[in-house]
């Protein structure tokens, strides 16, 4: 009886050594990812081996990220545990709650004073034009001392993986909200980087603003509401501080068709389908007639679950997939891409990728928010439009075709040059700012575009490095009429940032 135990023991423990030697040689040896779709991210590189950096244990530290990051079959190990952290949490009702999740301070009654940053707004008719080249903050800057950097809220804000400051996301169903916690000190300093860009790009140049409200505003049971301030406030609030920047109005027209998919429910984005009817409000304040949808061809897939699963890793929202649908913009146009950091050419694509995989959905998109694009239109009307966006922009550049002549689109985070310089460059005559909410208080994020009044954001020291050597590719010039086909060959690789 013990020889029979004895045996099986062994038996046992052979089985347990055989697979603990296959997962340890699987992890060495089998393919390693480099971007996790479920979390929606690039996962951290191999590090480059140096002397300095074995020397300061940097080397180390790197390899040890990369090793654990990259570990084989990550987004199906993520999704097991998803389905076992479900046993542990509490849901009620069919809700769940993520992350610091609070009851938000309510808006200030009327007659209460805001709290305020800094002094009031900069005006045009006060401030001198000559501003230099001058530090932000410095001597001639049209921001003066309204800056975060010197006047900051009670408390640092803190960024999550979005880069936005938020109050943490519910889950309702079979739809996930970003729950608002703006405030008007971050409102306030918002108003004023673009004000004073507005004063740099002088009276010649038309500068806009179109802060974007999210799917919680509209969709988010009244019941819940003291989780997430008012987005048509914090909106009423910027607009209300804007001096000689004109303001958009897309939350009437959104609020006006919220029977409709204009938002995603399992992703933080809007639909495309709501990226166009806030161009419409812009449109309209252009002066143009309106492009109708009927003349867009509209497609869908089936199956897409969005961002907000991997920043939760909620199980209900993997298990509530849903129908992605965009609109294929007719009129000719041709879209060339640059490196962010160096401004060189990378030749010529869509702003729609269809050879995208439905888990990328959003990702479609003018393929990446790591990019600088160009696009030319076959309108003459000397209008030249800069667009500064944060990932909510991609899906609103196809429908402002009809408007303009050129269209540049800087992303707020990425970018290799002073703009202000850019945009003088290259002739723009139109500025439109479209950041949705959460961006548009989110200190982090205002101090990019402010920044961007100076030089470049989010460079990399190799990136800087490569600007100073590397020049402008060649790149032969396509016919305006471009076809599919030809992006499924020329575009970019897709890779979304956010």
């Amino acid at each position: 009886m013990n020889r029979k135990l004895e045996r099986k023991y062994f038996y046992v423990l052979i089985v347990l050594v055989t697979v603990l030697v296959f997962l340890s040689l699987s992890i060495i040896f089998l393919p390693r990812p480099e971007r996790s779709e479920t979390e929606n991210r690039p996962l951290a590189p191999f590090p480059k081996f140096t002397t300095e950096s074995y020397l300061n244990g940097s080397f180390t530290r790197d390899l040890t990220l990369w090793f654990a990051d990259t570990v084989p079959f990550r987004d199906n190990i993520l999704k097991l545990s998803s389905r076992l952290k479900e046993f542990e949490g509490i849901r009620q009702d069919n809700i769940k709650f993520h992350g610091n999740v609070q009851i938000v301070a309510t808006e200030p009654e009327q007659g209460e004073t805001a709290p305020q940053n800094g002094t009031e707004p900069p005006s045009v008719a006060d401030l001198t034009p000559e501003y230099g080249r001058n530090e932000p903050g410095g001597e001639g800057d049209p921001l003066g001392s309204v800056t975060a950097a010197t006047e900051p809220a009670e408390t640092e804000p803190e960024t999550d993986s979005l880069e936005f400051d938020n109050n943490g996301i519910v889950t309702i169903g079979d739809r996930s909200f970003m729950l608002f916690g703006g405030n008007r000190v971050q409102g306030k300093y918002y108003a004023d980087v673009l004000n004073a860009y507005k004063v740099q790009l002088g009276e010649g140049i038309n500068v806009y603003s179109m802060v974007v409200p999210t799917a919680v505003e509209f969709y988010l049971p009244d019941q819940y509401a003291e989780y997430s301030n008012s987005e048509l406030n914090q909106i009423n609030y910027i607009y209300e501080n804007l001096v000689g920047v004109t303001p958009i109005d897309a939350y009437s027209v959104l609020a006006s068709h919220t029977d409709e998919d204009i938002y995603l429910k399992t992703d933080h984005h809007w639909a495309q389908l709501g990226a166009y009817y806030a161009s419409i409000a812009f449109a309209e304040t252009l002066g143009e007639p309106v492009q109708p949808i009927s003349d867009y061809e509209k497609k869908s897939r089936e199956g897409y679950v969005g961002s907000l699963y991997g920043y939760t890793n909620d199980i209900k929202i993997l298990e509530s997939p849903e129908r992605f649908d965009y609109y294929i913009q007719p009129l000719p146009y041709k879209t060339e891409f640059f490196k962010y950091d160096t401004l060189a050419s990378e030749g010529y694509g869509s702003l729609i990728y269809e050879t995208s995989t439905s888990e990328k959905g959003y990702q479609m998109f003018i393929g990446s928010d790591a990019k600088h694009i160009k696009v030319t239109t076959e309108n003459k009307n000397g209008k030249r439009l800069c667009v500064f966006k944060e990932s909510f922009g991609n899906a609103l550049i196809p429908s402002l075709i009809p408007y303009f002549e050129e269209i540049y689109v800087i992303d707020i985070r990425f970018f290799g040059m002073n703009a202000i310089d850019y945009m003088k460059q290259e002739g723009i005559t139109d500025v439109l700012f479209v950041n949705n909410i959460f961006a548009a208080n989110t200190q982090m994020l205002i101090d990019y575009i402010n920044n961007l009044r100076y030089g470049p954001v989010g460079l990399t020291t190799a990136a800087t490095e490569e600007t100073e050597t590397e020049t402008t590719l060649e790149q032969p010039e396509p016919p305006l009429e471009l076809l599919e086909e030809t992006f499924e060959t020329t575009a970019p690789p897709i890779e979304e940032i956010y």
